[in-house]
Formats: C-alpha cells, sequence, structure tokens
C-alpha cells in the first residue's frame, strides 16, 4: 500500500506534523528516515522543512507485518485492520505541540495530565524546561516529571456513573515562553473502580457486570472504527438488551469509539492485543496502550492478555507498574482465562463455554474451588456462546439458554459478572446477537429480563449413574410391541412380525458409537416424524434431555435422522450434523436409536410418548429406507477404566472417572486449567502388530505418557486456545505397547472451556476406526 501525501502550505513560524492515528502495517517514510511498526495508538510526526516543500509529495509505503505480536484476534478470522484504517492528515505546530492526545483525569482532589510534548526544533526541546507551561481552565498546572502535569482542583469532578455518564471538559492550554501555542478541550476522566470482597465497585456503588464480548469486527471497514452515529445506535441496543459492559477483547478501541462509551454510559473492559504469542519480551508496546485509554472513564477492567500459558513475571509487573502510574488504583489482570492462570489477580475470570447438560456441575466446581481462595468479584470473561441461525426459533432459544445459564449463575454466585458470546457473528461462527451485517437477530423484548435482578435458583438434575448407563429401556417402561435392545452386535432374531426396536446408545461394547458431543452453540433439526413434539422437544431438547453424547452419524441411505444439532463448528468449515434420535431398518424391522437423556422423568417421559407413537407408526417412519448394513464392527478393548484424575482443579484432589460425560461422573471430571490421568491398562496378549488409540475428546489438548515415556502430544497443550477440542484423535502405539502385560498410562491434559478433562471414550482397535458399534 502506497500513499502520496501533498505537504501542506503552513503560516509561518508553524511546522506540519502527519497525523497517524493508527497503522496495521510497518509504515516507511522513506523521506523521514521513519520506520512505524504496526500500532493501535496514535501518532504525530514532525516534517521538518529541509524534507519537503509546501507543495511537494510525501511518499508513505504500508508493509505487511506477518505474526504481529500485538495483532490480537481479527487476524486470526481473517479480517484484521487494514494499512492506515483510520487515515491520516496534516496539522501543525507553532514551537511545541501535543505528540498524542493527552489525557486528563481527577482523583482525591488532584488533577492529572499526561501527555508526549512534539519540538519543532532541537534548540526549542532544549529550554522546554524553563519555556513550557502548561494551564488548565487557565490556571497553571504544576511540572510532574516528563509529560506528566498536576493541579489541585478542591471543587470536585462528578464521578462518571454508567446511568448519568455526564462528562466534565476542561480547556487545557500548552504555553511557549507565555504564549498559547496548542489547546484542546478535554474530558476529565474521573471514576474508581474497586474489587471489595465479592463485589466489583463503581465509585463506591456494586457493578454487576453484564458484558458482551466485542472483537472489533466491522467487515465493511478497514479497521474497528464505525462512525459515533452508528456505534451510537449498536450501544444503545446493547444497553436496551441489559447490557452495561462491552469487553474489547484483544483489541484496542480508538479514541472516537472510546469517547462515545464515555458518553453514552457504557462501560469497557479492555483485552490488550497480545495473543497467540508469549508475554514477555519487549512490551513497551502497552505503555502506548494504558496511556492512551487513560483518557477515558468508561474502561473499567484491564487485562493483558488472553488465555496465554507463556507469562513472564517481570514483563507483568512492568505493565502494571504502567498503569497504575498512569492509573492509580486500576483493577487489572495479567491474563483473562481460568482460575490459577494470573500472576497478580484483582478477580476472578473464567472461559466456560458449554452446554446446558454440562453447566450445573461446572457451577459447582468453581464454587468449591473458589472456598478456599481470597474473596474476590468473579466475572466470566468469555461465555454463554449459542449459536442463532436464520430461523426465530434457533434466536430465541439462543437467549433462552443464555438467561438459564445466567439464572443458574447467580443462583450460586450472586455478585457474579459475565460476558456473553458475542456481539456479531463472525465467518466461522453465527454466535452473535447479531449478525454479520449488524441487524440485531431477537427484539428488545426478548432480553428484558436481563435488565431484572436475577436470583432464580436452578437445581441441577440428578447425575446418571453408571448402572443406568445399560439403557435398555425398563427403568421407564416400554410400550408392548417394542423390544429394547441393549447389544446390537449380537444378531437377534426377529421376534413376531410387527416388533419394532430400540436402542438407548452409550459407550459400552454392543452399543451405538455415541461420543460425547462438545459443542457449545447447538441449534436443533427436526424430522417431520416428530413433528407432534416440537412443541415440547424444542425447548426441552438443549435444556433437559440432552446428556451430551451425540450419534455417530448413520449412513444417509440407511437410516432417517429425527433429532440432531446442526453444528456449524467443523474443523472443515462445513455444517455438520450431530444426531442425537434415528430411525432404520435392522432385520427387516424398524429400529429407533436415541443418545437422550432416560435417568430423569422429562427423558422418560419424552422417550415413552415417542415409543408408543413407533409402536404403532414404526413401519411407515422407515419406507424409502435400505436395510441397515451389517453393523460394522472390530476388534476393540474400551479403556473404560476406573481412572484416576487427579490435580489442583479436582474434587477433593482425586477422582475415580470414566472417560465419559459429566452426566455419567456426576461432575467429577468438571474441571479447568492441567489435570492429570492414569490407569494400568493390559492389552490382550493375542494383540500384535499396529495398534491405535481412538481418543474422542480429551480436553482442549494432551500429552500421552505410557510407563513415563511422552508418546504422543495431541493439539498444542502450550498454545493459548483449544486447538485439540473436537478433534479426534488415531494414535498407532503398536512400538509403544507390550500385548500382556499391565502398563501404566498417563494422561496430562488441559481443559479451557471447563467441559471435563475426560469425555472420551477411549478405546484401542486393531485397525483405523470404521465401526458403527463400541
Amino acid at each position: 500500500m502506497q500513499l502520496q501525501l501533498t505537504v501542506p502550505e503552513v503560516p509561518s513560524g508553524r511546522v506540519p506534523v502527519l497525523c497517524i492515528p493508527a497503522c496495521a502495517g510497518r509504515l516507511r517514510v522513506e523521506a523521514l528516515g521513519l520506520v512505524l511498526e504496526p500500532s493501535w495508538t496514535e501518532r504525530r510526526v514532525l516534517l521538518d522543512a529541509s524534507v519537503a516543500n509546501p507543495g511537494g509529495a510525501l511518499e508513505l509505503r504500508v508493509e505487511a507485518v506477518e505474526d504481529d505480536p500485538f495483532g490480537g484476534f481479527l487476524p486470526a478470522i481473517e479480517v484484521p485492520p487494514r494499512g492506515l484504517w483510520q487515515g491520516c492528515w496534516w496539522e501543525s505546530i507553532e514551537g511545541v505541540g501535543f505528540a498524542r492526545r493527552p489525557s486528563l483525569r481527577w482523583r482525591d482532589g488532584q488533577l492529572s495530565l499526561r501527555t508526549e510534548l512534539l519540538f519543532a526544533s532541537d534548540a526549542i526541546m532544549a529550554s522546554a524546561s524553563t519555556a513550557v507551561e502548561v494551564r488548565i481552565d487557565g490556571v497553571s498546572m504544576q511540572a510532574a516529571g516528563p509529560g506528566k502535569w498536576t493541579a489541585r482542583d478542591s471543587q470536585g469532578v462528578l464521578a462518571w456513573q454508567p446511568e448519568d455518564p455526564r462528562l466534565q471538559y476542561a480547556e487545557v492550554e500548552l504555553l511557549l515562553d507565555g504564549v498559547c501555542v496548542a489547546s484542546e478541550s478535554l474530558p476529565i476522566a474521573c471514576s474508581e473502580v474497586r474489587a471489595v470482597g465479592e463485589q466489583l465497585q463503581l465509585n463506591g456503588e456494586a457493578f454487576r457486570v453484564q458484558g458482551l464480548l466485542h472483537w472489533g469486527y466491522y467487515p465493511d471497514l478497514l479497521g474497528p472504527d464505525p462512525a459515533p452515529d452508528v456505534l451510537r445506535a449498536e450501544i444503545g441496543k446493547m444497553q436496551a438488551r441489559g447490557f452495561n459492559l462491552l469487553k474489547a477483547c484483544l483489541w484496542l478501541p480508538p479514541h472516537r469509539f472510546l469517547d462515545v462509551c464515555d458518553e453514552m454510559g457504557m462501560a469497557v473492559w479492555i483485552e490488550y492485543p497480545r495473543w497467540a504469542h508469549p508475554l514477555a519480551g519487549n512490551v513497551a508496546a502497552y505503555r502506548d496502550f494504558v496511556e492512551h485509554d487513560a483518557a477515558h472513564p468508561c474502561v473499567v477492567l484491564r487485562t493483558l492478555t488472553c488465555e496465554n500459558d507463556a507469562v513472564d513475571a517481570a514483563a507483568v509487573d512492568q505493565v502494571f507498574a504502567w498503569i497504575e502510574e498512569a492509573v492509580p488504583g486500576a483493577v487489572v489482570n495479567d491474563n483473562s482465562a481460568w482460575l490459577d492462570c494470573n500472576h497478580r489477580p484483582a478477580f476472578w475470570d473464567e472461559h466456560p463455554y458449554l452446554h446446558a447438560a454440562q453447566w450445573p456441575f461446572y457451577l459447582e466446581r468453581t464454587a468449591r474451588a473458589l472456598a478456599d481462595r481470597p474473596s474476590k468479584p468473579l466475572i466470566l470473561g468469555e461465555t454463554m456462546a449459542f449459536d442463532a441461525l436464520e430461523d426465530n426459533w434457533s434466536r430465541e432459544a439462543a437467549v433462552r439458554l443464555r438467561r438459564r445459564q445466567i439464572e443458574q449463575l447467580r443462583a450460586v454466585f450472586p455478585h457474579a459478572g459475565y460476558v456473553a458470546c458475542a456481539a456479531r457473528d463472525i465467518p466461522q461462527s453465527p454466535l452473535g446477537l447479531q449478525d454479520q451485517d449488524g441487524v440485531w437477530k431477537t427484539p428488545v423484548e426478548s432480553w428484558a429480563w436481563q435488565k431484572e435482578a436475577l436470583t432464580t435458583p436452578r437445581k441441577p438434575s440428578a447425575a446418571m449413574p453408571w448402572e443406568l448407563a445399560l439403557g435398555d429401556g425398563k427403568e421407564f417402561g416400554v410400550p408392548k410391541g417394542v423390544v429394547a435392545l441393549s447389544d446390537l452386535s449380537v444378531t437377534t432374531p426377529p421376534t413376531a412380525k410387527g416388533a419394532r426396536y430400540f436402542h438407548h446408545a452409550t459407550p459400552r461394547r454392543g452399543a451405538w458409537r455415541c461420543p460425547e458431543h462438545t459443542f457449545w452453540c447447538p441449534v436443533a433439526a427436526f424430522d417431520a416424524v416428530v413433528a407432534e413434539e416440537l412443541g415440547d422437544l424444542r425447548d426441552a431438547l438443549f435444556e433437559d434431555l440432552m446428556s451430551g453424547r451425540g450419534l455417530l452419524p448413520p449412513p444417509a441411505d440407511q437410516a432417517r435422522v429425527l433429532v440432531a444439532a446442526r453444528d456449524v463448528h467443523d474443523r472443515s468449515g462445513a455444517e455438520q450434523q450431530q444426531p442425537f434420535l434415528f430411525v432404520a431398518k435392522w432385520q427387516g424391522q424398524p429400529l429407533l436409536v436415541s443418545s437422550l437423556r432416560i435417568d430423569h422423568a422429562p427423558g422418560r417421559a419424552f422417550h415413552r410418548a415417542l415409543l408408543e407413537r413407533f409402536a404403532v407408526e414404526g413401519e411407515t417412519w422407515i419406507d424409502g429406507l435400505v436395510e441397515l448394513a451389517p453393523i460394522a464392527q472390530q476388534e476393540r478393548v474400551l479403556l473404560e477404566g476406573p481412572w484416576r484424575l487427579w490435580g489442583a482443579g479436582v474434587r477433593g484432589g482425586e477422582q475415580l472417572i470414566r472417560p465419559e460425560t459429566m452426566l455419567v461422573n456426576a461432575g467429577a471430571n468438571a474441571v479447568q486449567g492441567w489435570v492429570e490421568a492414569e490407569a494400568e491398562i493390559t492389552v490382550p496378549s493375542d494383540w500384535t502388530g499396529p495398534i491405535w488409540l481412538r481418543a474422542e475428546a480429551i480436553g482442549d489438548g494432551f500429552e500421552l505418557y505410557l510407563d513415563e515415556q511422552l508418546v504422543h502430544t495431541h493439539g498444542r497443550p502450550g498454545f493459548t486456545w483449544d486447538a485439540g477440542r473436537d478433534v479426534p484423535c488415531e494414535i498407532e502405539l503398536g512400538s509403544h505397547l507390550k500385548p500382556g502385560q499391565p502398563q501404566h498410562w498417563r494422561i496430562r491434559t488441559k481443559d479451557h472451556r471447563g467441559a471435563g478433562a475426560m469425555i472420551g471414550p477411549l478405546s484401542l482397535l486393531r485397525a483405523p476406526e470404521a465401526a458403527w458399534i463400541y
């Protein structure tokens, strides 16, 4: 990208200044010998008269910078800021001027002004200590160090409040030899944020965060900088839905964005754009970031990075010192991630991305984990993500599911805050409250509840005991004419003509494969066969009936999927269906397979009603289907355990679990952070040659040790996000196994979402996976 700028005419005695509010890339100005690295903050560059005459040309060239450590999240979704995304323009100074917009703050009766100065010549800079003066509303300020001035203000300043965001302005003048050479009208930032026990307080009053995650995604713009009127409309619609905070996730909003937030009373949590890079080494850019946002009272929380495993304590201490200098008493964490992840936490932060069946167990785990920690506010920095596609039901369902999780959160943690995902759809995911064009998916009325205090408790449903995992249907009674099958690998001769078969799938020998479905943004798809149940099922499916398991998709010509989740987060980028219920022709008779819950009253009632219809209509449900092929089967050892799960995040420090759902494990595998699982496993003595381990879902990444030798790493356990989640893997282990001999297996896993460290299942296979059943 190249730009030709014409050097402007300026009045006698003044010097041109090139103003660059932000640059995405490396900016070169050869005539000035200037190279500016990527920056989210303002630069004002002096143009020496010897470089170019008025009317002459000045060439700017912006080059792409690969792997910018301060690029933030937008490059990951292929919409990074581009070039000079806020443009550039000319100003001029007379002797001395402001090198960036000053920040003016009031605290404890004192006004503090911070900026940098730009000098027209070395001679003026040399005499600056005596020649430069700063006045505020006509009163001289006292120099307090390079770029710092203070003044007493006994009258006081009105504190900025979201409910009444009136701002007071002051006229700041810069004088050289007693003559005013520059002036700016600045808002006075006055807000005090404190963490007091479990409460976050703003100006001494409890402030409960009801936030919305914002990636700065504006696909039609060069960068995250909508026009103020456009932004006012967007923020107004957020506030009308009960949101009181916007989390700028891994980007730094420009001044005019934050000006609108100041004006409208929208609190802001700034998460500085350091992602997928260690927080270490040269972190000087943070100082510019802090000086930039210190001018705005709306900025109430700050975090230095996101889900980052590589954080250097010395670098954090340096950035904290800069923040304390610019914004004394600021509430800041070095990492927005999960418990035990911060160097010096001011509040507890978690990022749970969970479906309804997992959420109550996550809350129990978090309550237990916080019981032994100092009392601090709990603020879920990313959470409650649910897809909402083009149909109105899924859009309203996404609101209901968020409400359910918020109500349950408030029942356990009355003062807790949350930041829901997300403000707008991105190309890879429709999890926004707005679509990619910025159109709100549901009306304001759908969110009226969020403006009220939410304290209605919701008790988690009883966990599914392991013995109920057999699922033969006896516990709820199958209707006459329906035969419950627990083992599909056994050839069952047909019973009387017209018999129907029912099979409840769980990870056990002979069952249809049903790995834990780890999606966090489900949208339902229903076949017309279950039309009569839709009224109840639509609302109950993801709230009460889902166990977490999804059925392995059957062949399309051999089965009819009746209920499924439309999963749009598949790694391939294509939409997938995750079946929960299907019907097929098996041995000439109808077969109904389900992975929905049968361990509680809603699940039993649903299956009983469905099977009563199936007993009468089952033959018509399989019209047009070909016979289900002989169910694929292969030699397999299910590594059911129990496994010893241990670590700081495990209930009691240690639990026995199966590689299964939170329901089956009664929440024992609801962990977050690093944990380990171990078991003694003996491979059949007659197994020789290649042997594969099939792992459906273990945390967000894991390391596998056999007899304490590291043999495999899945995902990127030391990285900053869940690169291994939702990616089943097959690992050839033949050379590491000793058939017939017990071996010690240890799996070191990390869970980012709180979705369970071992939610398997795990299997050993003689050949790569090709089976429909366990």
